[in-house]
């Protein structure tokens, strides 16, 4: 079982080393911070 199948499973898991769960939390991480820099006068961006 991979960790990523362990963390949809509900299971501990150790993603410090597992690359796609990495590559995973730096686009959310990209994306959160793309989100939440947006102008409160563009709305089209924050709906997408």
């Amino acid at each position: 079982m991979t960790e990523w199948e362990k963390a949809q499973a509900g299971f501990l898991y150790d993603a410090n080393y597992e690359t796609d769960i990495l590559k995973m939390r730096e686009k959310c991480a990209d994306l959160c911070h793309e989100f939440n820099m947006c102008r409160p006068s563009i709305r089209c961006r924050s709906t997408k």
